[in-house]
């Protein structure tokens, strides 16, 4: 990544398990802890052991957002090349900071030695059915579905859930209103602003 990203020295970091209790219940993947302003500890990185297949590309995937070139990477960066600690404290716009790092983690699959058009379809598909989430959220924050309403919703439009997974998702977006609008709109942004500016040719997965 050192060709595409500037460089931040070397990190340290620790990556461990999350809690047992919130492992089993929480449906989250991984999470990067942010850095205190002050901060002389490692950085830390906390997996989720319950959730994913190591070799598998979402696994990857779930390590760049949280990691290099995602949200590690993004702090770091900010950290060496800002001053203002009124400006580092401020710059926490969430669609900006998880639109990102959503951004690294399609970017990082470039460097996976997997075909491109395989990869582009992935992310394509992943794409498409957080958009199909984020408009479910609206229907239940916004409407008022209730569960059946959510996930008749989800299988119209093609998504397939099984009972559990159906109602682990409903919970989800129930007891945290537009949570996943923050990773998609604000990647659909980052990736709009990108065409304002000057830059290398798009790669396939991430352009």
């Amino acid at each position: 990544m050192n060709n595409d990203f500037p460089s931040v020295g070397t990190i340290d970091y620790d990556i461990e398990a999350i809690n047992e209790e919130i492992a089993s219940s929480s449906g989250v993947a991984a999470y990067f802890e942010i850095p205190a302003l002050d901060a002389s500890t490692n950085c830390q990185i906390r997996v989720n052991p319950k959730e994913e297949d190591i070799s598998s590309i979402s696994t990857f995937k779930t390590v760049a957002h949280e990691g290099f070139p995602g949200h590690m990477y993004q702090y770091a960066y900010m950290y060496q090349n800002v001053d203002s600690l009124y400006l580092k404290t401020i710059s926490t716009n969430n669609a900006f900071v998880e639109g990102y790092a959503v951004y690294a983690g399609y970017y990082a699959m470039n460097y996976l030695d997997i075909d491109k058009d395989y990869l582009t379809i992935y992310k394509e598909n992943e794409c498409a059915t957080y958009n199909i989430i984020i408009l479910a959220d609206i229907g239940i924050h916004y409407y008022g579905w209730d569960e059946k309403e959510f996930i008749d919703y989800c299988v119209n439009l093609g998504l397939s859930l099984d009972d559990e997974t159906a109602h682990n998702q409903y919970v989800q977006l129930q007891a945290n209103p537009g949570i996943f609008e923050s990773y998609y709109v604000g990647y659909e942004k980052i990736v709009s602003l990108l065409k304002e500016v000057p830059r290398k040719p798009a790669t396939l997965v991430a352009g």
